[in-house]
């Protein structure tokens, strides 16, 4: 009987050590899940959080344009000095002023430029002759001039 009660006792030690390792490994478990969970919300939120920066960029860039004005066929000084473009700042002037019978004033343009750059990619195009390219690239508040092959290289 001693025995029987010693097997008894050792076959219930034996159990809740087994009981205890299945706790642990579902702990574990549960622990990596609610990780992974986690991992996967964090990165869909940030991808969401993402998509409305550039929203919010793109309506901010729109609304900034809503006021722009742009115009064609001005002729072009032929230096890029200070001086051309006070004579451009004086010619846009004029051209509003008449529009607007004088309501506008010099201190409402936030910013004047020209967008010259296609004229010099031409140029530059025309300068160089070799397996390069030159376009205009970007917004029209931000263009440059890139640099492309003009033949793709075969391996």
């Amino acid at each position: 009987m001693a025995n029987k009660i010693d097997e008894f006792g050792k076959s219930v030690t034996n159990v809740n050590t087994q009981i205890k390792d299945v706790e642990g490994g579902l702990k574990k478990n549960w622990t990596e899940v609610v990780k992974g969970t986690i991992k996967k919300e964090v990165k869909s939120t940030t991808v969401a959080l993402n998509n409305v920066v550039k929203s919010i960029k793109n309506n901010v860039e729109t609304i900034n344009r809503e006021c722009n004005v742009v115009l064609f066929r001005l002729s072009e000084a032929e230096n890029k000095s200070a001086d051309a473009r006070n004579d451009d700042k004086k010619i846009v002037m004029n051209l509003l002023s008449v529009i607007t019978n004088d309501e506008i004033k010099e201190s409402d343009i936030k910013k004047m430029y020209r967008i010259g750059k296609k004229a010099e990619a031409k140029d530059k195009q025309k300068q160089e002759s070799g397996e390069f390219l030159y376009r205009v690239m970007g917004d029209p508040s931000n263009l440059r001039i890139i640099k492309i092959q003009k033949y793709s290289i075969k391996n």
